[in-house]
């Protein structure tokens, strides 16, 4: 009976049923847990759409311009945010910045050839972030396709 339900349909459901009190059969225990565990799973989803409804407030008030930026949704706008707000002294400019999120390229040059790779140290959460960032814009917003389109073939690099 819930095989054609899609996940939220069979959550609702299993939410409703009504376990008996007393459990003699391995199918009571079964509906039993499934309901506990839809209950609970309702519980996590209504406390989580409260905490990011605080965070948004939060964010719209001390940092309007991180929910301006395209692709940055609540979550990956609030990590951006703490990791600017726990480094004030650090960053002074972009570049810091990029450090700081070990997006800035760091000279992997020997001899004459010159070379970078990205740093591997700074805020890997942040740096998360700006990569979810990236891979929406890369999606949906066609100025950064043609960005990266134009960068692949300067570089004549293609993956």
């Amino acid at each position: 009976r819930y095989r054609r339900l899609d996940t939220p349909a069979l959550i609702t459901r299993l939410a409703r049923t009504r376990p008996t009190r007393t459990i003699t059969t391995p199918q009571q225990a079964a509906t039993s847990a499934l309901h506990h565990m839809a209950r609970t799973h309702q519980d996590l989803h209504h406390r989580a759409e409260r905490l990011n409804q605080q965070m948004h407030h939060i964010l719209t008030t001390h940092y309007p311009g991180l929910l301006a930026v395209y692709g940055a949704g609540t979550t990956v706008a609030a990590q951006l945010a703490v990791t600017a707000g726990g480094n004030p002294g650090r960053i002074h400019n972009e570049a810091a910045f990029a450090h700081l999120c070990a997006t800035a390229p760091i000279p992997a040059s020997s001899g004459k050839t010159t070379r970078h790779r990205l740093n591997p140290g700074g805020d890997r959460r942040a740096n998360a972030a700006l990569h979810r960032i990236a891979l929406v814009r890369l999606r949906h917003d066609s100025t950064t396709k043609n960005y990266a389109d134009r960068r692949t073939q300067a570089s004549g690099f293609h993956c």
